[in-house]
């Protein structure tokens, strides 16, 4: 900045980070072409006057809502009603919820951005020993809340998403069952991303032996693993969403660089959903990015291939399906019925209209 201070000519060879909205958000609402998701995350036409879309901020306020009303109707958790959880803490929950995290996980995410109280006579009448938390409140100071409190707003955000944006809800439940129906066929889980690539997602369970070693007289401990033939059911479930996410992401980077590549475009810096490049070229990597995001949707119709993969994996080993009022049935080796997930519905959201948005990366 101080050397085009000098000279408006100066050629600046820093890299600029073009970075997507939400990028896991963005790709589940392609898949399913939801107007709804999309026009939360950027993926529709917009004008220069327009604001951008943060899905973030959107649904803070129907969070401490929600927040506010459970702690009024349980005194148990009455702290919650006097609570205002702000972008910052909330972000990393909203955002990753869509891979998947876990309540404990979120949890520990919400913890890791209180401050834990340290007030020395606040501790002494804390009879139960509990560590305290100070969150922001509606009155702008802070709330006292523990992890019991923590614990009951990770579940909250949990619901809450999936009550804001029913299609998300939809194909998350539809994932983790497919999983749970392969689980107990004992069949892994593949599917094949739009550039060819197979995956196979079959995790196993593991025996931990520790040992403990004698070595320039002292003692080390080490602990060695030893993979079984028994299947992880736990990983299993809850890996499809995010590897699934996660090869489409990376399936949309790999057909962006091939376009570079090609066009022998550069410099182009890759961060997962940043793409960096220097300041006078953002303009043309933004549409390239755009475009292979676009082609990544309209080329290959991935929810119904990954289902008609899972059915033809199932036939493949020798299961029986049937239909019965138009819902379809695996008998497994018991002569036991398990319904086979139905895909998700396609919405009206234009995925090639998706080039005219104005916020999709910037």
């Amino acid at each position: 900045m101080k050397e085009l201070d000098k000279n408006p000519d100066y050629l600046v060879k820093l890299p600029v980070f073009l970075d997507a909205t939400c990028s896991g958000i963005q790709h589940f609402a392609a898949l399913l072409q939801d107007f709804e998701l999309g026009s939360k995350v950027n993926l529709i036409p917009q004008s220069d006057n327009q604001p951008v879309e943060d899905i973030y901020s959107e649904i803070i306020k129907p969070i401490n809502l929600a927040l506010n009303n459970y702690g009024k109707e349980n005194l148990d958790y009455i702290n919650l009603s006097l609570i205002k959880l702000n972008r910052k803490i909330l972000k990393l929950s909203i955002m990753t919820k869509v891979y998947n995290v876990t309540n404990y996980g979120m949890a520990e995410q919400i913890r890791n951005h209180l401050k834990v109280e340290t007030n020395d006579i606040l501790l002494k009448e804390n009879k139960k020993k509990t560590k305290l938390y100070l969150a922001p409140g509606i009155d702008g100071g802070f709330i006292l809340i523990n992890n019991a409190d923590i614990i009951k707003i990770a579940q909250i955000i949990n619901e809450e998403v999936f009550t804001l944006f029913p299609s998300l809800n939809y194909i998350y439940h539809y994932f983790i069952d497919i999983s749970k129906l392969m689980i107990k066929l004992n069949i892994p889980l593949s599917w094949i991303t739009p550039a060819g690539m197979k995956i196979t997602q079959h995790y196993l369970k593991t025996k931990k032996s520790s040992i403990a070693i004698r070595f320039a007289g002292k003692i080390k401990k080490m602990v060695l693993k030893e993979w079984t033939d028994k299947m992880d059911t736990s990983k299993q479930t809850l890996a499809i969403i995010p590897n699934i996410i996660h090869s489409l992401d990376a399936n949309h980077l790999i057909n962006l660089l091939n376009k570079v590549s090609d066009l022998l475009f550069y410099p182009v810096i890759t961060v997962h959903d940043c793409f960096g490049t220097h300041p006078n070229k953002m303009g043309e990597l933004e549409h390239m990015v755009k475009k292979e995001f676009i082609l990544l949707y309209t080329k290959d119709k991935f929810i119904q291939k990954f289902h008609d993969r899972i059915i033809d994996s199932i036939l493949d080993n020798n299961y029986i399906i049937e239909n019965e009022n138009n819902i379809s049935y695996v008998i497994d080796n018991n002569r036991k019925k398990h319904i086979i997930p139905i895909p998700p519905k396609l919405g009206t959201l234009d995925l090639q209209k998706i080039i005219e948005s104005k916020y999709m990366i910037t």
